[in-house]
């Protein structure tokens, strides 16, 4: 009996997270055309396997049927995170970026401030 509970809720806590927020926001497409709508944004995680580039996941109600979209498709993404706060992504086009090319907008302005974050194992994250 102790080994069904424990297998039911490692199964529960593996679905729980394999499970993606959407959150309200939009991206923009490589025409510069806008898209609103709910937008799940995933940490990208450093793999030989995965070829080139990162996606989202979108919806344009929270209902409806998710889309994939890979990086090469949209320019940048922008994902409420309060009522007044946005956060801003955009895609590189730096070729040593090229594996995971969506870097997060610190500072916008003359002079902007991007931040990349990979994951390379489940408790190591490298940032720069």
């Amino acid at each position: 009996m102790r080994k069904i509970l424990l297998l039911l809720s490692i199964l529960s806590v593996t679905l729980c997270v394999k499970a993606q927020p959407y959150s309200k926001g939009r991206y923009y497409d490589t025409d510069g055309h806008r898209h609103d709508g709910f937008v799940s944004l995933k940490m990208p995680v450093f793999s030989y396997l995965k070829g080139k580039g990162d996606y989202i996941k979108f919806k344009i109600t929270v209902n409806s049927k998710e889309i994939k979209i890979k990086t090469d498709r949209f320019i940048a993404v922008a994902i409420e995170n309060t009522a007044t706060k946005l956060d801003t992504f955009v895609v590189s086009k730096a070729p040593e970026l090229e594996d995971s090319p969506i870097l997060k907008v610190i500072f916008a302005g003359e002079t902007s401030l991007y931040t990349h974050t990979i994951i390379l194992s489940a408790n190591m994250h490298v940032g720069y």
